[in-house]
């Protein structure tokens, strides 16, 4: 069952991660993170957009990190705190 499960993640597309990591950041109840533009190249994303704290430029890692087949993560975020 879990060689299974390693085959189907190593069989998702760049496509398919960024769209799931997309709808996991759209799910979520801070605004900021609705609008960050997920990029996949082979296992690797890229975050890139405008959050308001450093907080959530983590949680946002943090919850794009968690999907099967993610190699590493590249945090472009821009941190951008309104006074």
């Amino acid at each position: 069952m879990k060689a299974l499960l390693e085959q189907q993640t190593r069989d998702q597309s760049p496509q398919d991660l960024a769209h799931q990591a997309q709808e996991r950041l759209r799910s979520q109840t801070l605004q900021s993170l609705r609008g960050i533009s997920v990029v996949v190249v082979g296992r690797s994303v890229v975050l890139r957009g405008r959050v308001s704290s450093f907080y959530q430029k983590q949680i946002a890692q943090e919850i794009v990190k968690q999907l099967d087949g993610i190699e590493s993560i590249n945090n472009e975020l821009e941190v951008c705190i309104v006074a």
